[in-house]
C-alpha cells in the first residue's frame, strides 16, 4: 500500500527580533535504508563541521550546531552515516542567504531508483535530492500557525490537499517533490488535512490529523 509521507514547516506568530545570522533546519525525509543515518558537513569560509546520524524522519536545526553568516556561501553535503568526510557526499547543497533568512532543506528521494523502488505513478523522478523552502519569520497573526508543506512520498500519486472543513485547496496537482512556497496561515487548533484525488475533492487518498497548537518547526508525518 502506498504511503504518504508530508513534511510540514510551521512558522509562530509573534515578534522576532532582527537577527544577524541565517536560520537553516534540515529534514531528513528519504526512505532509502543505503541513508537510514546520513551525516551532513557544513562548510562555510573553508571552515567544515559535521552533524552526525541524522536519522530517516527526524529533522536537525542545523544553525543551533553551526553559527551561519549572511552574505557568505553555505556549502551543505549529504553523506552516509559513519562517512569518512565530505568526499563521500551523496547530495550538495549551496546557498548564500541574507540577515535573518530562514529555509527548511529537505533531502528525499532514494539513493539507487533503479533498485527495486515502486515508480512514481505520477512518472516523477524519485532519485535522492534536496529541496529548499524560504521561510518567513513570523505570521502577521500572533494566533494562527503559517504552514508550508512538501510531498515526500516516492510512490504515492499526485493529489490536492485540503483542510478538511475548507473549499479552497491548499496545494493542487501536489506531486514527489513538490512543495508549497507561499506559506499559509492556519488557526492554531487541530485540524485535518485531506489529500484527495485530483480534481476530486470528495475522493480522499489520505489523511493527517495535526495539533498545530502543540506543534513547532519542522514535522515528518506518515
Amino acid at each position: 500500500m502506498n504511503r504518504l509521507c508530508l513534511a510540514l514547516a510551521l512558522v509562530l506568530g509573534g515578534h522576532i527580533a532582527s537577527a544577524q545570522f541565517v536560520d537553516i533546519t534540515l529534514v531528513h525525509n528519504a526512505p532509502d535504508p543505503a541513508a537510514a543515518t546520513v551525516d551532513v558537513y557544513i562548510t562555510q569560509g573553508g571552515i567544515t563541521n559535521k552533524i552526525e546520524d541524522l536519522e530517516y524522519r527526524s529533522a536537525q536545526n542545523i544553525s543551533s550546531v553551526v553559527t551561519l553568516f549572511p552574505d557568505l556561501e553555505v556549502t551543505i553535503q549529504i553523506a552516509p552515516g559513519n562517512s569518512a568526510d565530505a568526499s563521500q557526499a551523496l547530495l550538495t547543497e549551496r546557498i548564500t542567504a541574507q540577515d535573518g533568512e530562514a529555509f527548511v532543506m529537505s533531502v528525499i528521494g532514494v539513493v539507487n531508483p533503479a533498485g527495486g523502488w515502486v515508480a512514481n505513478p505520477a512518472g516523477v523522478a524519485i532519485g535522492a535530492q534536496v529541496k529548499s523552502i524560504k521561510t518567513v519569520a513570523e505570521t502577521s497573526d500572533p494566533t494562527k500557525t503559517g504552514v508550508y508543506l512538501l510531498h515526500g512520498s516516492t510512490d504515492f500519486d499526485a493529489c490536492d490537499v485540503y483542510v478538511r472543513g475548507r473549499t479552497q485547496a491548499l496545494a493542487t496537482n501536489f506531486k514527489f517533490g513538490s512543495m508549497t512556497t507561499t506559506m499559509v496561515e492556519l488557526t492554531r487548533e487541530r485540524v485535518t488535512l485531506d489529500f484527495t484525488q485530483v480534481g476530486q475533492k470528495a475522493k480522499v487518498l489520505a489523511s493527517f490529523s495535526v495539533d498545530l497548537a502543540a506543534l513547532s518547526g519542522v514535522n515528518v508525518f506518515e
